[in-house]
């Protein structure tokens, strides 16, 4: 049986479809473990669960890409951190954007002020405007 490193070097060098295979067979629950740890904040933030269990196969693929064997360390130690990593960027990918909504005060007096303003198809462009943008 062929060791971890050695499959993730033939995948890097040799671009192996075979030690891919057998990386992915032998890590999916490690990286689903993990996965499923951080899935409640990453739902919470708007991600789609398909999406990020998904990302499986990818998180193996990148991690074995880019897994250094002169640091010491074992494989599944790499792909561990690199998939924690990949949920930690993707929550301060989202914790950066600000979300408005329609509800808001500001954003209702907006409206409310157009409508008072201005009647007719003009106004009901307006809200839906403001509607989408802030959908």
């Amino acid at each position: 049986m062929i060791n971890d490193n050695t499959l993730a070097a033939n995948v890097r060098d040799k671009n192996c479809e075979e030690s891919l295979t057998q990386l992915i067979d032998r890590h999916t629950p490690l990286c689903y473990n993990i996965l499923q740890k951080f899935y409640p904040l990453l739902h919470k933030n708007g991600y789609n669960k398909e999406d990020i269990f998904n990302d499986k196969d990818f998180l193996i693929y990148k991690s074995a890409i880019t897994f250094k064997s002169k640091k010491k360390t074992k494989y599944s130690t790499w792909l561990g951190n690199y998939t924690r990593y990949h949920c930690l960027n993707l929550l301060n990918a989202r914790k950066n954007q600000n979300f408005i909504s329609i509800e808001e005060p500001s954003v209702k007096e907006i409206m409310e002020t157009e409508a008072s303003e201005e009647k007719g198809t003009k106004t009901k462009n307006t809200k839906e405007y403001l509607s989408h943008i802030l959908d």
